[in-house]
């Protein structure tokens, strides 16, 4: 599915791949296809739509605690780099983007001065730290040393071994296997 992101595309093949664990997905999207996790995920709609600090803090402060324990999670993942202050059960923080020390940051959100406020907070709080580029875990070691053991680098992308091929292998193939056309 084209509105389907990258984030629930890889996580949804790790609940196949892990079909004796269950897994709860919290989500604004509504578009999210049902058929498309498979029969161990439960997938919550988040309401309200979290539009501002204030709602961000009410959601992950006082609705996310209960959700948590209404369905007995072992483990939270946040890929809004917002972990709970108010749950005793580990929390993994996907932190995607390095917008919270970028000036001009052209898609700045509607809660990055609270990111910047609570992010040395959630760091303390989280039993792991999640990056997608390799940067933005050394600036984060950086600036704040004592989480160093606590980054591991999950790439957004392919793995480097694909790529592209030469153009030299792609006129062979279209030579071998199309008479040249």
């Amino acid at each position: 599915n084209e509105n389907t992101s990258i984030f629930w595309q890889c996580f949804s093949r790790v609940a196949y791949q892990n079909s004796t664990d269950h897994f709860i997905f919290f989500t604004q999207d509504n578009y999210l296809p049902k058929d498309f996790f498979p029969g161990n995920c439960t997938i919550v709609n988040v309401t309200p739509l979290i539009k501002n600090s204030l709602l961000l803090h009410y959601w992950y402060n006082l609705k996310l605690p209960r959700l948590l324990k209404k369905f007995n999670a072992d483990i939270f993942l946040s890929a809004n780099s917002v972990l709970s202050l108010r749950t005793n059960k580990a929390q993994i923080m996907l932190v995607t983007d390095d917008f919270i020390w970028q000036k001009n940051y052209p898609l700045k959100n509607a809660y990055s001065s609270y990111l910047k406020r609570f992010f040395p907070v959630f760091i303390d709080k989280a039993a792991a730290i999640l990056v997608t580029k390799e940067f933005i875990g050394q600036r984060l070691s950086t600036r704040y040393p004592g989480m160093a053991k606590k980054t591991s680098i999950m790439p957004a992308s392919l793995d480097e071994v694909y790529k592209p091929i030469s153009e030299e292998m792609k006129i062979s193939i279209r030579e071998k296997l199309t008479n040249g056309h």
